[in-house]
């Protein structure tokens, strides 16, 4: 008989959500067909151990052997033989009076609840569920309020009411029932507000702890107290109504002051693995079950408003999975956690000092390595040794320094148009930020920029593109510490409000290695609970979203490898052993007190901070240094047998040639090429198109808005034309301007039809003036021709007269040359005369005694004879003769 009134409830259920819904079976065959599926693997866990809630919260690595095993030290089962009545009638009071007298389900109360689902399209806004409902909800489904769970919760609950009585349901219920805070059961509840055994508690008491399932975070004993007594105070009401008590104990009830005494069960530490696979577990169940994440504010109140509320949920379910039965498979490859361990303390092995209090070393380290090829977190180290439980992996905010500029500034940019040969100018910008040393290069590329990690360039370029623009590219990646203050071009050097974490800053440096696109940093590969329900589904590689375009992510990545070999990069003593191709980038902020080294190959992305809790100054802590030799000193390790790969360019990537001055792309063999991307340089011609046609558009427009002024004035224009007349040869040239004129006015008129009528009176008025205009054309010809006979006339006289000028200048010259002529033979005989006089002056000059065969003198006198041969003067030449004889006779 009872089978027979589940299987007719259950087809009123679907009857009511079918038509409620507008929906049929064969419509809706796959969802209707895969809820039952769903509630039939559940039911195969509707079994005592199940609702004994026996389960350890199990963390598993990624070969599936156990890490750890979780389970809450105070939580306690206990039979319902010995849970006080006053509990048991305080809860059948309030959640469901009629509990011991209908069924699975209250059609009425379930009724109400579906059309409230239907008319907010799916979300429930009030409850409906008997308690056997809620122990269902409780142990098998998730809180979402849909109408998918309605039905299962339906369907589940007629099944335990099928198999246990009602005591043995209240039973389950109560151990468990939720009392928010990590209580799960009336018996730990009791231990955990009140330090007491259920058998003590006051109706008050009861009462009290009766009103927080409801809902934990509105009834919450330590933050909402004053609700708690609310309705407290509403459950004794309900209790009295339904005569399990009398009004001498209701008002008593009332009246008892509530005084909590909480318990702190001492809760097994958690190592870094723990600790981390527990957080991204617990952000996992609050997705399942539809908590909405944010990370973008409108105000630093709207964000200290999401905290509160993120912070309590979060509290809620880190409880609920140390509370037991999740098992959390995560990808956590021991043999690379145990290395990347190591290398954090041997790399800080010279720093020695501890708290006196805490006995914690000063300085700290922390460090996160992915996989690329699944995107999962590999290894995790929260600090130095493995006695530490705070995990300053993904706990601790610190400055990111020059490490943030990459993945805030550099790649951003090349989203935005710029690429790596682009020009920015490096100089002093006053109460900016200023370089290593106050050393300032000029006009630099980006490339240079980010490889000798300046300061003023990012800063520059997060002023031209707008911190609005660069921070959201965080955002986008789930970074938790950005403020509104943060917005500021500042932070492209690292200077933050709160900071990042090593977790945030190494999932966003496999965005850089995976072409832009982004995976939520999380261990967690797959996570069930012991009722069969799958939170995380197993993946063999995370989702990503895009960041950053595949085109800029290369780029950004190919000048991060210069920054592990260049001779003067930041990271060059970093590279990688055996060729291994990695890229990276140093990060050390002010005063030394934080440093990072963030790189990556195909492989893996490791990320590396160093500092002290309490930041201060660390002697020599650069990015490069104690990070950077970690950093190192892990990846050579875990890539000894790797070979190495290179990151592989895509086809959008082109070079262009560019213009080695100011870096702009040119259209000519400038001999030097850098790389673009061709998607954006598609867009920029599009883009360029566009603005032409734009501007041809607005042309038009306003051509078109001109036409009327265009109208009017070829209108004026022909009534003039149309009063002219020739009437002399002067009149042609004027006239036949103003029809060109009108002519030309024309051929702008955009209005077809008005043209032609323009142009035909045009027409006309020319037809009528040709005559006259002939006449007085051919008058004009012969005035030309009468011109050009008076100048041919002109040109002819002109030509004699240049002829005798022409003459005559040729007479006188001749003349000239004849002058100079005999000037010079004049000459030369004046000079044949003085060589000759002079040569009978030397045969003179020789002495008396001087033998007249003497060689000199014979000489001299052959030199005068020859001399005297050729002066034409004979009279003189006589003389001359019988000076040099006279000579002769004289001597011997």
């Amino acid at each position: 008989m009872k089978h027979k009134r589940v299987i007719i409830v259950s087809a009123v259920i679907f009857g009511l959500m079918a038509a409620g819904a507008g929906i049929t079976y064969g419509t809706h065959k796959g969802e209707i067909d895969s809820i039952i599926a769903d509630v039939n693997q559940k039911k195969q866990l509707v079994i005592d151990s199940t609702f004994e809630r026996k389960g350890y919260t199990t963390i598993y690595d990624k070969d599936n052997k156990v890490i750890s095993k979780l389970i809450s030290q105070n939580y306690t089962y206990t039979s319902l033989e010995n849970i006080p009545s006053n509990i048991q009638n305080a809860f059948v009071a309030i959640e469901d009076k009629d509990f011991r007298k209908h069924g699975a389900i209250s059609i009425k109360g379930t009724t109400r609840a579906l059309v409230q689902i239907f008319r907010n399209k799916g979300e429930a806004v009030q409850g409906g569920s008997t308690i056997t409902q809620q122990l269902v909800k409780n142990v098998f489904l998730s809180n979402k309020k849909t109408l998918d769970r309605k039905i299962e919760e339906a369907l589940l609950a007629m099944d335990v009411e099928h198999k246990y009585s009602k005591d043995k349901i209240l039973e389950f219920y109560l151990n468990n029932v939720y009392f928010g805070r990590g209580n799960y059961g009336v018996e730990t509840a009791a231990k955990g507000y009140f330090q007491k055994d259920i058998k003590d508690l006051t109706l008050s008491e009861t009462a009290f702890l009766a009103a927080i399932p409801n809902n934990p975070s509105l009834y919450d004993p330590i933050t909402n107290k004053t609700n708690t007594l609310k309705r407290r105070n509403l459950i004794l009401k309900a209790m009295l109504d339904e005569k399990y008590i009398n009004k001498v104990k209701y008002d008593s009830a009332v009246k008892e002051e509530i005084v909590l005494k909480l318990s702190q069960p001492e809760l097994p530490k958690d190592n870094y693995v723990t600790s981390f696979a527990i957080d991204n577990a617990v952000k996992d169940l609050m997705k399942y079950d539809g908590f909405k994440f944010k990370y973008e504010f409108k105000s630093d109140v709207d964000k200290t408003k999401y905290q509160k509320k993120y912070s309590y949920t979060y509290s809620d379910y880190d409880k609920r999975v140390r509370a037991g039965g999740y098992s959390i498979y995560t990808s956590i490859e021991m043999s690379k956690q145990k290395q990347l361990q190591n290398s954090v303390d041997s790399g800080l092995s010279g720093f020695t000092g501890k708290d006196s209090k805490t006995n914690k070393y000063n300085v700290q380290g922390a460090a996160v390595s992915i996989d690329n090829a699944t995107g999962y977190v590999a290894a995790i180290v929260g600090g130095r040794g493995t006695d530490d439980e705070f995990n300053r992996a993904f706990l601790s905010y610190r400055q990111p320094g020059s490490a943030i500029k990459p993945i805030l500034v550099y790649t951003p940019a090349f989203d935005n148009k710029y690429h790596p040969l682009s020009r920015v100018v490096d100089q002093y910008i006053p109460g900016g930020p200023q370089n290593d040393e106050r050393t300032y290069f000029g006009s630099v590329t980006l490339r240079y920029a980010t490889e000798m990690s300046l300061n003023t360039i990012p800063y520059i370029l997060m002023t031209r593109l707008g911190p609005n623009k660069l921070m959201s590219y965080l955002l986008n990646m789930h970074f938790t510490g950005i403020y509104k203050e943060d917005y500021n071009s500042i932070a492209a050097i690292g200077g933050f409000t709160k900071g990042t974490s090593p977790v945030e800053m190494a999932g966003a440096y496999s965005t850089l290695e995976h072409g832009g696109g982004y995976a939520e940093t999380t261990c967690v590969r797959k996570m069930t609970y012991q009722d069969g329900s799958i939170i995380v589904k197993d993946q063999k590689t995370l989702g990503r979203k895009k960041i950053y375009t595949r085109e800029s992510a290369y780029m950004m990545t190919d000048i991060l490898k210069g920054v592990l070999t260049e001779d003067y990069a930041t990271g060059h003593k970093l590279a990688l052993a055996n060729g291994q191709i990695a890229a990276g980038k140093t990060g050390t902020t002010s005063s030394n007190k934080d440093g990072w080294f963030c790189g990556y190959t195909k492989y893996y992305t490791t990320v590396v901070w160093v500092g002290a809790d309490m930041p201060e100054e660390i002697s020599n802590l650069y990015g490069a240094v104690y990070p950077g030799h970690i950093w190192k000193d892990y990846m050579d390790k875990i890539h000894q047998n790797l070979k190495p790969i290179e990151f592989k360019k895509p086809d959008t990537v082109v070079y262009k040639y560019i213009n080695p001055q100011t870096g702009e792309k040119v259209d000519y063999n400038s001999g030097l090429q850098d790389m673009f991307s061709k998607p954006i340089l598609d867009e920029i011609e599009e883009e360029k198109r566009k603005a032409e046609a734009a501007s041809r558009a607005q042309k038009e427009a306003a051509y078109r808005e001109s036409e009327p002024q265009r109208e009017k004035e070829v209108e004026k224009l022909l009534e003039k034309y149309e009063s002219q007349s020739y009437t002399s040869v002067d009149s042609i040239q004027a006239i036949d301007s103003l029809r060109d004129s009108i002519n030309y006015l024309i051929g702008q008129i955009i209005d077809i039809d008005k043209a032609n009528l323009y142009k035909d009176r045009l027409d006309k008025r020319t037809a009528q003036l040709r005559p006259s205009r002939d006449k007085w054309e051919n008058v004009k010809k012969d005035q030309e021709k009468q011109q050009q006979l008076e100048i041919e006339r002109n040109n002819s006289e002109a030509e004699k007269l240049n002829n005798q000028k022409e003459l005559l200048r040729e007479q006188q010259e001749l003349q000239k040359q004849k002058e100079q002529q005999q000037k010079q033979e004049q000459a030369d005989i004046l000079e044949k005369e003085k060589e000759a006089a002079g040569s009978v002056q030397k045969v003179q000059s020789f002495s008396a005694d001087t033998n007249k065969n003497d060689s000199d003198f014979q000489n001299a006198v052959n030199d005068a004879v020859s001399k005297i041969s050729k002066v034409d003067n004979q009279k003189l030449a006589s003389v001359l003769k019988q000076a040099v004889q006279d000579k002769i006779l004289l001597l011997k």
